[in-house]
């Protein structure tokens, strides 16, 4: 998924993102794995979307940010949503292909 807005001139390539409150422009959660370090600052560009909860996956870990006004703050548990633990997704992150992990996870945000 691309997210874009051309009056602000702004994008992200998300690696997954939901909407949690029904259909909209910007998903209320994404996830987004880090695979080499530098380049944008993604946090940056979700907030301005009002994205308003991030995992950002990294060497094994999951960080939870979570907006509170106009910054994100970096948090324990997930707020958004509420029902998945990072347990759950570090979990998924261990299997061996992509394409299954994602799909278990996509069923585990529509119970």
């Amino acid at each position: 998924m691309t997210l874009r807005e051309k009056p602000k001139d702004r994008g992200v390539e998300l690696d997954e993102g939901h909407e949690i409150d029904g259909p909209k422009a910007f998903p209320d959660f994404a996830i987004e794995l880090v695979w080499t370090s530098g380049g944008l600052d993604k946090l940056e560009i979700y907030r301005a979307f009002g994205v308003r909860a991030v995992w950002i996956g990294c060497d094994g870990r999951i960080e939870v940010h979570a907006l509170k006004g106009d910054a994100y703050q970096g948090i324990a548990a997930s707020e958004i949503p509420s029902d998945l633990g990072l347990g759950a997704v570090a979990t998924l992150a261990t299997r061996p292909g992509q394409t299954g992990a994602v799909r278990e996870l996509r069923a585990s945000l529509r119970r």
